[in-house]
């Protein structure tokens, strides 16, 4: 197969043409089942094309130490951008810790986390009260640990209802939170969410 190619200094295929559409490109005699995603690998000797398969092995070879590489320099990355944000989360405002959500780190049990933390679990983000070592069966949101971790919820806008959490506090007489596919009405403020909706209709009423 007669084919058009230009090469670099040492003979390598550089591009590939079927037509002479490539300026100073040269005519060459291509291998039965030359293929153009591979013509790097490929020398140009006496006007035929030679697949040199050590040039392959060694460019394989390079380019997965070169992935290898940024992959390792990502996850550095990675830790120096989780211990800047874990430095600066004691004096960052709900409402800024808020917009970058996704950027926290999840909570995990046997992990040790300082007063001021922020962690997300089960889609909720939480701030650290008190320093602890996180412990399996005491997870945000779990009962009794409000003095732990409290949850981090902004209030909501003109038309929003926001969902029910456990241990927000702050909400008034009148304010709405959806639980269990259902829309319901503070008729006297909880103090802090502990008690469900449903369970509670002294607090609680399905909103009109």
């Amino acid at each position: 197969m007669r084919i058009y190619v230009l090469s670099d200094s040492d003979g390598y295929v550089h591009v590939s043409s079927p037509g002479p559409d490539i300026a100073d490109c040269i005519e060459a005699e291509a291998p039965e089942g030359f293929d153009t995603m591979e013509q790097h690998y490929y020398r140009l000797q006496g006007g035929k094309l030679v697949f040199d398969a050590q040039r392959k092995a060694r460019m394989i070879a390079e380019a997965k130490e070169i992935e290898a590489a940024a992959e390792l320099e990502a996850k550095r990355q990675a830790r120096v951008n989780a211990a800047l944000l874990s430095a600066a989360a004691p004096e960052m405002d709900d409402e800024i810790a808020l917009t970058i959500a996704d950027a926290w780190p999840a909570w995990a049990a046997g992990n040790a986390y300082h007063k001021g933390d922020v962690v997300t679990r089960s889609g909720t983000l939480y701030r650290v009260q008190q320093a602890v070592t996180a412990q399996a069966h005491q997870p945000p949101g779990a009962a009794g640990m409000l003095a732990v971790y409290a949850p981090i919820q902004l209030p909501a806008a003109p038309d929003q209802v926001l969902p029910w959490v456990y241990g927000e506090t702050g909400i008034a007489v009148g304010d709405k939170r959806t639980h269990g596919g259902k829309v319901w009405e503070a008729i006297q403020s909880p103090g802090a969410n502990i008690w469900e909706p449903p369970a509670v209709p002294a607090i609680w009423r399905e909103a009109r």
